[in-house]
C-alpha cells in the first residue's frame, strides 16, 4: 500500500517532535539506497533541491538557489567540519547510503543550528550511536549494488548488537569504487569523449560506536574513519605560475608586508585601474582551458582522510517540567591533498570541535519549547607547497581560527486550530589569524602605521516565526517569516589565492559586515483520501549580500582576454532577492496506485551593487584618492536552477512487487549572470522495479533502476562545470537485506 506523508514524522533535528512545516521532508533509508552516493545527487529529486556535481566524487545540494554557506549540512545535529563549504570539488563527509534518514528542515527549526538558512538545512541522521537496545539482541542492514554507467561496485553493512542489558555496540562500513562515468558523446576543443576524464572515485568508511542505555536515557561514543580518493574533472595547469595582482605598486613600497599578508589590504590599496594576473617567472602559458588531459605529472585527484569522534547523550525527565536534557559533542580531524599523479600540489586541513546542550521543557497550557547553547571552533588551512617556496605566491587560506558561541531557543503554542512557533538565535563569532609581528614591522615603509591585526568579531541576531492554521479538515495553511543574520566566514574575509575549481583567483575582504535577510513564505497543504497537494511560495531579500565581484573586467592590460581566463574575484556586498514556488499534486487511484505532478522554480537577482573606483588622482593634494566611480547594473544571481516540471507514477503491484516511473523536464536557463552561458533543457526519464520478500525474519529487497533512460545530454546550470555533461543512461542493480 502506498502511503502519503502528512506532517513530517518525528525528526532528530526538530527538538519538539513532529515537524509542522509543510515544506519539510524526510527521506528514508530505503529510498536513499537507490539514489546517488554523494549527498547532492541523493537529494536532487526533492522539491527545491538540485545538485551541484563536480565529477564523480563530489556533489553539494543547492536548496532554492543557495549553496553551502546559506544551506547548512548537519550530521546528527552536529557540524560536519569538512571543506565542502570552501569549494565545490570538496566532498561532503557524510554517507547518504549509511543514513537512517535525511531530514530537510525549514522554518523556525533551522535557527536551532545556524543562521542564514532561509532556504533550509539538511540533517543526515545515522545510527552510529545507538539510543535503544535491539529487540532481538541484534539488528542491521547489508547490501550490494552495481551501476553500468560508471561501473560502480558498492557494498555496505551496518549492525547493532546488544551487550548485556545496558550496552549496545554499533559496527558499520561502506566501500565504493567507480570508474570514469559514461556520458553521451561530447566534444571539447575538438576531441571527442564518451567518458568524462578524471570522474572516477574510490571511497571507504568505517564506524564503531558504543552506548550505555538505560530507562532514563543513553550515553554513547563513536569513531568514524572515512577515506576518499577521486579525480578532479576539468583541472588545468594553465595558470600554475600566475599570482593575483590587485594591490597598487605604490602601496607595496609602503606596505611591503602585504606580500606575506595580502588580506590586510585596505580598500584604498586595491588597484582598480589594472587588476589581474601576474606571471611570476619565465613560462609560456599553454594547456587546455578545460583541463582535459592536461596533466604532465599524472591525473589530478584528491586524497581525503577524515577522523571523526562523536559523543551523544540524553537524560529523560531529569526534573519536573523538563522532558529531556541532551548533549552532543564532535571532534573532527580532516585533511585532503590535491595531487597531480603522486605530487602534492595543495593540502587542506580542518580541525573542528563542537559542543551542544539542549533542554526541552514539557508542555504547559499548550506551550512547549526548547533552549540550548552551542560552542564550535575550527582551525582551517588551504595551502600550496609551491606558494611556500616562491616569492609572491599566495596561500589561499592561511590558518584562520574560527570560534563561535551561540544560544538558541524555540517555543510552540497550540491554540485550537492554530499552532504558533517562535525561535531565535544569537551568534557571537571571532575569527583570528596568527601574524609574525616582527616580519610586518621589518617591511613597514617610512612613516607607515602598523596595520590592524585584531580578530574579526561580530554578533548576529536572528529570529523566526511560523503560524499553522488547520482551517478545514485535512487542510493546513502555514505562514513563515524570519529575519536572519549570517556572519562572514574565514574564506570571505581572508582568502587570497588560486581557486581552480571556481575558475578564479580569490581575494577576501576583511571589511565585510554581517549579511542580513528577511524571508516570507506561504504554504498550503491538503491530505485527503484520494487527493493530496502542497504548494509553497517564498520571497527572500538580502542586505549586505556577500558575493564575488570580478575585478579584471575591462580594467587595464591585465584584464580578461577571453571567456575562459581565470577571473580575479574579490568579495563585496550588495543587495539580493530570491523568489520561488514549489508544488506537488497527487491522486491515489487505488491504495496501490498513485500519480503525482510536481514542479519548482526560483529566480535570483543581485541588486544595488556597490560603485567601484574607476581611477585615482596621480598628482596634487588628492593623490591616491578616487577620481571617478563606476556603477554596476543589477544582474541575475549565478548558478540559479531553471524551471523543473514533471510527473511520477508509483505502483504496488502486490505484496512483493512495486514499481516507479518518473518523467520531468528541466527547462533551459537563459536568465544568466555575468560570465555565465545559457544551458539547454533536457528530458529525464527514470524507471524502477523492486521486489520485497520476508524470509526467516529477514527482509530481502532486490531492485533494478534505470536513470536517464533517454540518454539525454545533461548540463547542470547550478554546477561550476556546466560544460561537463552529467551521467548518461545508467542501470543500477542492487540488493538490500534487513535483519
Amino acid at each position: 500500500m502506498i502511503t502519503v506523508e502528512g506532517n513530517t514524522p518525528d525528526t532528530k533535528g526538530n527538538l519538539l517532535g513532529d515537524g509542522l512545516n509543510i515544506n519539510e521532508k524526510v527521506v528514508d533509508s530505503q529510498t536513499l539506497k537507490q539514489r546517488g552516493t554523494t549527498l547532492g545527487n541523493a537529494l536532487s529529486g526533492e522539491l527545491g533541491i538540485h545538485s551541484s556535481q563536480f565529477g564523480g566524487g563530489a556533489s553539494t545540494p543547492i536548496i532554492r538557489g543557495q549553496e553551502r554557506k546559506r544551506a547548512k549540512i548537519l550530521q546528527n545535529n552536529g557540524e560536519t567540519f569538512d571543506m565542502s563549504e570552501l569549494s565545490p570539488d570538496h566532498a561532503v563527509t557524510v554517507d547518504a547510503l549509511l543514513a537512517k534518514r535525511i531530514e530537510i528542515l525549514r522554518g523556525p527549526t533551522t535557527l536551532l543550528y545556524s543562521a542564514g538558512n532561509n532556504a533550509g538545512l539538511i540533517n543526515v541522521v545515522d545510527e552510529k550511536i545507538p539510543s535503544v537496545l535491539p529487540e532481538k539482541g541484534y539488528e542491521g542492514q547489508a547490501g550490494v549494488r552495481f551501476s553500468s554507467a560508471n561501473k560502480e561496485r558498492l557494498t555496505y553493512v551496518g549492525s547493532t548488537f546488544a551487550l548485556g542489558n545496558n550496552f549496545a555496540l554499533r559496527l558499520q562500513g561502506l566501500y565504493n569504487k567507480a570508474s570514469e562515468y559514461y556520458a553521451p558523446k561530447f566534444t571539447i576543443e575538438g576531441k571527442p569523449y564518451h567518458r568524462v576524464p578524471d570522474s572516477d572515485l574510490q571511497s571507504q568508511s568505517s564506524t564503531v560506536g558504543l552506548s550505555w542505555i538505560g530507562e532514563k536515557g543513553h550515553l554513547g561514543v563513536a569513531y568514524t574513519d572515512q577515506r576518499n580518493k577521486y579525480g578532479l574533472v576539468g583541472h588545468t595547469h594553465q595558470y600554475d605560475h600566475y599570482t593575483i595582482s590587485i594591490i597598487r605598486q605604490g602601496v607595496m613600497f609602503r606596505k611591503g608586508y602585504l606580500r606575506f599578508y595580502p588580506h590586510l589590504a585596505e580598500e584604498s590599496d586595491i588597484d582598480y585601474n589594472n587588476p589581474g594576473l601576474r606571471l611570476e617567472h619565465s613560462h609560456i602559458p599553454g594547456g587546455s582551458h578545460y583541463g582535459m588531459q592536461d596533466h604532465p605529472h599524472g591525473k589530478p585527484w584528491i586524497n581525503m582522510h577524515s577522523k571523526r569522534y562523536d559523543i551523544d547523550g540524553e537524560l529523560k525527565n531529569p526534573l519536573k517540567g523538563i522532558e529531556s536534557l541532551k548533549v552532543t559533542a564532535n571532534y573532527v580531524d580532516y585533511f585532503h591533498d590535491e595531487k597531480d599523479g603522486e605530487r602534492v600540489e595543495n593540502y587542506f586541513k580542518n580541525k573542528g570541535k563542537n559542543l551542544r546542550l539542549e533542554l526541552v521543557h514539557s508542555e504547559w497550557n499548550g506551550l512547549k519549547g526548547a533552549i540550548g547553547a552551542q560552542y564550535s571552533q575550527a582551525l582551517t588551512s588551504a595551502l600550496s607547497l609551491e606558494a611556500a617556496r616562491v616569492v609572491n605566491k599566495q596561500q589561499l587560506l592561511n590558518n584562520p581560527k574560527t570560534k563561535q558561541f551561540s544560544v538558541f531557543g524555540i517555543e510552540r503554542l497550540n491554540l485550537g486550530d492554530f499552532s504558533f512557533e517562535l525561535s531565535s538565535r544569537i551568534e557571537r563569532q571571532k575569527i583570528s589569524m596568527d601574524y609574525d609581528v616582527k616580519l610586518i614591522d621589518q617591511w613597514l615603509g617610512f612613516n607607515t602605521p602598523m596595520p590592524n591585526l585584531e580578530p574579526h568579531k561580530e554578533t548576529g541576531y536572528s529570529y523566526g516565526f511560523a503560524t499553522h492554521w488547520y482551517f478545514a479538515p485535512e487542510h493546513k495553511l502555514t505562514l513563515n517569516v524570519a529575519h536572519q543574520e549570517r556572519l562572514p566566514n574565514a574564506q570571505e574575509l581572508y582568502a587570497h589565492g588560486k581557486h581552480i575549481a571556481l575558475n578564479a583567483f580569490e581575494a577576501g575582504n576583511k571589511n565585510l559586515n554581517k549579511e542580513r535577510s528577511n524571508h516570507i513564505e506561504l504554504a498550503l497543504a491538503h491530505m485527503g483520501e484520494k487527493w493530496d497537494y502542497k504548494f509553497n511560495i517564498y520571497h527572500t531579500r538580502y542586505g549586505n549580500y556577500i558575493y564575488p565581484l570580478t575585478l579584471n573586467d575591462n580594467r587595464g592590460p591585465k584584464s580578461l582576454t577571453d571567456e575562459y581566463n581565470l577571473k580575479v574575484n574579490r568579495y563585496y556586498q550588495g543587495k539580493a532577492r530570491f523568489s520561488g514556488v514549489e508544488g506537488e499534486i497527487g491522486y491515489l487511484f487505488t491504495p496501490n496506485y498513485r500519480l503525482a505532478v510536481f514542479g519548482d522554480y526560483v529566480r535570483g537577482k543581485l541588486t544595488d551593487l556597490p560603485d567601484i573606483p574607476k581611477g585615482y588622482y596621480i598628482f596634487g593634494a588628492k593623490r591616491g584618492q578616487v577620481s571617478a566611480w563606476d556603477s554596476q547594473p543589477d544582474i541575475s544571481a549565478p548558478r540559479v536552477p531553471p524551471l523543473r516540471l514533471g510527473a511520477r507514477f508509483n505502483a504496488d503491484f502486490n505484496q512483493n512487487w512495486s514499481g516507479m516511473l518518473e518523467y520531468y523536464r528541466v527547462f533551459a536557463q537563459n536568465k544568466v549572470s555575468k560570465y555565465e552561458k545559457a544551458t539547454s533543457g533536457y528530458h529525464q526519464v527514470n524507471v524502477g522495479l523492486t521486489y520485497n520478500k520476508v524470509l526467516n525474519q529477514m527482509e530481502y529487497q532486490v531492485f533494478l533502476k534505470m536513470d536517464n533512460l533517454l540518454n539525454q545530454k545533461i548540463h547542470q546550470h547550478v554546477s561550476y562545470l556546466p560544460h561537463i555533461p552529467q551521467m548518461g543512461r545508467n542501470a543500477m542493480l542492487g540488493m538490500n537485506v534487513t535483519f
